[in-house]
């Protein structure tokens, strides 16, 4: 059986196209602290102080109180441990943890630019709307995209 013979077209293949910037959201964008602190392990509430580790994480891997990951949740750190059943630890490199000293903020990081005292504009993430560089951000905001200069 003689079937016709199919042209595809294979034009892109080989060529790499540039991955467009995520959103403010899909780079985890948090507002500053309420009472304008750095984000730091310190000052999340999946932090257990008296053991130095993260409830995210493995149970194994320390976590010191000058690091931050993208999933940071401001309030007063835990006094211990707790099992979330059914829940998957996660791995330093999907959480994003990593030094920060003080800590971090959106003012520090390589992307930002600033405007006044409390914005500047963002070029690691893009525009929900016009999916373009640039987004207004708070200075003490900060997101999984933060890298220190």
């Amino acid at each position: 059986m003689n079937r016709p013979i199919r042209t595809i077209n294979l034009g892109a293949i080989g060529q790499q196209a540039d991955a467009p910037l995520p959103k403010p959201d899909g780079a985890l964008y948090r507002p500053p602290n309420p009472d304008d602190t750095r984000k730091a392990c310190r000052n999340c509430v999946m932090w257990v102080a008296t053991k130095d580790r993260c409830i995210i994480h493995r149970k194994d891997q320390e976590v010191d109180d000058d690091q931050w990951c993208g999933f940071h949740i401001f309030g007063q750190p835990r006094k211990e441990w707790v099992e979330y059943e059914g829940i998957a630890p996660m791995t330093p490199e999907l959480s994003g943890l990593r030094m920060v000293g003080p800590g971090a903020a959106c003012a520090s990081c390589k992307f930002y630019r600033y405007q006044d005292e409390k914005h500047g504009l963002c070029i690691g993430v893009s525009d929900p709307k016009t999916r373009r560089p640039g987004v207004v951000v708070e200075s003490r905001g900060l997101c999984a995209r933060y890298e220190g200069m």
